[in-house]
């Protein structure tokens, strides 16, 4: 069998990507740029055999989004208020609620913990999964440093 494939504003159409050959490979990738931001694309893959059968499938349609997630709120502790102070140092928690994309939804969120706003010179960033809080297990934490957790969700 070969393989050729197109991109469109509907399933078939070629009309944001021009057929493509593919060969006998089964996966293809492109980055059209001219695609507008929000837009709906659908792939089309086409197959045909030595006979010269040929048929097509479409894909379920995919939401083109260049933008990132909207930041949301990010509070110091794990209760519903931001804390200033905590006497505890074996521990630093954070909570965060309200990112959101509108074309697509948030997948992941990312945490770190720093010595300031952005910094993360404590903790790098790691997968938070879908949790809306994390916990940052520091027993060399200095007493009197304020610390400052940073939340980048993804989507």
């Amino acid at each position: 069998a070969s393989y050729r494939w197109c991109l469109g504003n509907n399933p078939g159409s070629h009309d944001m990507w021009n057929w493509t050959e593919a060969a006998t490979s089964t996966a293809a990738s492109t980055s059209p740029t001219a695609v507008a931001h929000g837009a709906t694309v659908y792939a089309t893959v086409e197959a045909s055999d030595g006979a010269g059968h040929v048929t097509q499938a479409y894909s379920e349609g995919m939401i083109v989004d260049r933008t990132p997630p909207t930041m949301g709120t990010v509070w110091d502790g794990l209760e519903d208020t931001d804390i200033d102070y905590q006497a505890d140092t074996q521990y630093i928690a954070a909570s965060w609620m309200d990112f959101h994309d509108d074309e697509t939804d948030i997948t992941q969120y990312e945490v770190c913990l720093g010595t300031a706003a952005g910094r993360c010179d404590v903790e790098p960033f790691h997968s938070a999964q879908l949790h809306l809080s994390a916990t940052f297990n520091q027993p060399n934490v200095t007493d009197g440093t304020t610390y400052y957790v940073t939340v980048r969700a993804g989507n």
